[in-house]
């Protein structure tokens, strides 16, 4: 059993000997394929190769186990999340041992060249023999081949293994630790924002099942902003109204939200269905060191999509939606105001958007974080109503409707 071992690390060790670029590209192509059999792996892996690249290179290990060898046992502190690469393993959840009234005494190997006791109401049960690895139990066990994972809940959560897992055949495993796991993703911003929307839907799907070392990832649709279509049938306070900053204005983002949702469901004016679009709401001076915009209609115009009431102008509406949503570019509109700063208006920098998505995605989230933070609403071209928002490293899809805002206010005039 220890030539297995012995000649994985033989293979280790020549690889080192390769450059470091070509070891980095063989590493990849090694555990790639495996790690892209969850959902969240591959979707990150289509939309930023390089966080992909680095993740299977620098951030997996491959570890290697023998027959009966405990890769885990429940109760134990759980820091690392394993795919499994080549041969067998065996999972039991510990509520079908505490059925059983079974208490591991030590820690060991299972299997026929090593034995381990395990205590059942008062006496010793031995499980031996690879092919049988579990006895009684084997029948209970879950069984995990290639591309199946394990303890996934340890990247989002404090966590305890529930189970025990042993090796019922030679394998090798591909394991991440936690601290790695987040060191490589806090370094690009789009992949952390995406794990943030993620983690949050495994954390809900985590609280509303049985505790498991084996849940299944949340559906793509729970967590991915582009692929949510979620109507409510209350109406929705505006999200993050609570934390905008000082140079936002709730009433105008509420109009421009309202702008733009409209736009999306209704389309342009004439019937003509609109072709995705960008509302940013930022502060006019600031903005004009993050980007230009080409012909601008607007120049030298005093029009404001928020009157003094607080609510959005029907009349500047029907402006805008006349002549502003025709070409490439944004809509720009003064954060305190409202006044209609531009239309075909372009973001100067976009590294911050990352390198996932399309330009006006990638846009989006770059001018979200710029000039002091912006509220931006983007709405796809396929979009009937359903807006994404973003307000700094914030993303939110939405769709519902947005509460009706009937107090006076007084606007900075």
């Amino acid at each position: 059993q220890m030539i297995s071992r012995d000649t994985h690390s033989r293979d280790e060790r020549l690889l080192k000997l390769l450059s470091p670029g070509l070891y980095k590209d063989l590493l990849f192509q090694m555990r790639g394929g495996t790690c892209s059999r969850h959902a969240l792996f591959e979707f990150l892996g289509a939309r930023n190769n390089m966080f992909f690249r680095q993740m299977c290179s620098e951030g997996f290990e491959t570890n290697t186990w023998q027959v009966g060898e405990t890769v885990f046992c429940a109760g134990d502190a759980c820091k690392h999340f394993r795919f499994v690469k080549t041969g067998c393993f065996k999972y039991i959840h510990s509520s079908v041992l505490d059925a059983q009234g079974v208490k591991p005494q030590v820690r060991g190997t299972y299997g026929s060249s090593t034995w381990h006791n395990m205590e059942t109401d008062g006496k010793a049960a031995t499980f031996a023999g690879s092919s049988n690895l579990l006895g009684e139990w084997e029948d209970r066990a879950q069984t995990l081949t290639e591309g199946n994972y394990i303890s996934e809940a340890c990247l989002w959560t404090l966590w305890e293994c529930c189970g025990l897992c042993v090796s019922s055949e030679v394998g090798t495993m591909f394991t991440v630790s936690t601290e790695t796991f987040r060191e490589v993703v806090t370094r690009y911003p789009e992949v952390l924002w995406m794990s943030v929307l993620y983690a949050r839907q495994f954390v809900l799907k985590l609280n509303k099942t049985p505790k498991t070392d084996l849940l299944e990832p949340p559906q793509v649709s729970e967590w991915e902003p582009e692929a949510i279509d979620v109507v409510h049938s209350e109406d929705q306070d505006l999200p993050w109204e609570e934390e905008l900053p000082s140079h936002i204005s709730k009433h105008v983002a509420r109009a421009a939200v309202k702008l733009a949702q409209l736009i999306a469901s209704e389309g342009l004016d004439e019937n003509r269905p609109h072709h995705g679009f960008t509302v940013i709401v930022g502060d006019e001076e600031k903005l004009a060191t993050c980007g230009r915009a080409g012909f601008n209609p607007f120049q030298g115009h005093d029009l404001r999509l928020v009157n003094s009431q607080g609510q959005m102008d029907k009349d500047v509406f029907d402006t805008l939606r006349r002549n502003a949503f025709h070409g490439d570019g944004a809509i720009t509109l003064d954060s305190q105001t409202g006044k209609v700063i531009a239309s075909g208006w372009f973001v100067g920098d976009i590294r911050l958007g990352g390198s996932a998505g399309g330009a006006r995605s990638r846009s989006a989230k770059a001018i979200a974080q710029q000039a002091g933070n912006c509220y931006v609403i983007k709405a796809s071209e396929d979009s009937r109503g359903k807006v994404i928002l973003h307000l700094g490293t914030n993303v939110q899809p939405f769709s519902g409707k947005l509460k009706e805002w009937h107090a006076p206010i007084a606007l900075a005039l």
